[in-house]
């Protein structure tokens, strides 16, 4: 069986559906990530948005697709680990700030 994961690099913006097997741990993913997108390093990592009443998190490098319980279709960020912390950090404050033009 393999996964069909939608993948976002961050840094380019495009979005690719690649397939992994659930066995492989999340670095050999970020491995792959690298050799088929040309972005990635120590400072990347999968980010998972909040889906349903599973929360965001970051995937730890040492566990495997199948220790989160992926299905497939499930969107992923790959970007780099601090960049997006600090996007996340602000956009509280962007989306406070934010008025809808009458």
């Amino acid at each position: 069986m393999t996964l069909m994961l939608k993948i976002m690099v961050v840094p380019t913006g495009v979005g690719k559906t690649l397939r992994f097997a659930p066995e492989m741990s999340v670095s050999e993913v970020l491995s792959e990530l690298k050799i088929k997108t040309k972005i990635g390093g120590a400072d990347f990592g999968l980010y998972q948005p909040q889906l349903g009443t599973k929360k965001a998190r970051w995937l730890q490098k040492q566990r495997t697709l199948r220790f989160y319980d992926i299905t497939n279709s499930v969107r992923f960020y790959l970007t780099f680990l601090a960049l997006l912390s600090q996007i996340l950090m602000i956009l509280p404050t962007i989306l406070i700030n934010y008025r809808d033009p009458d």
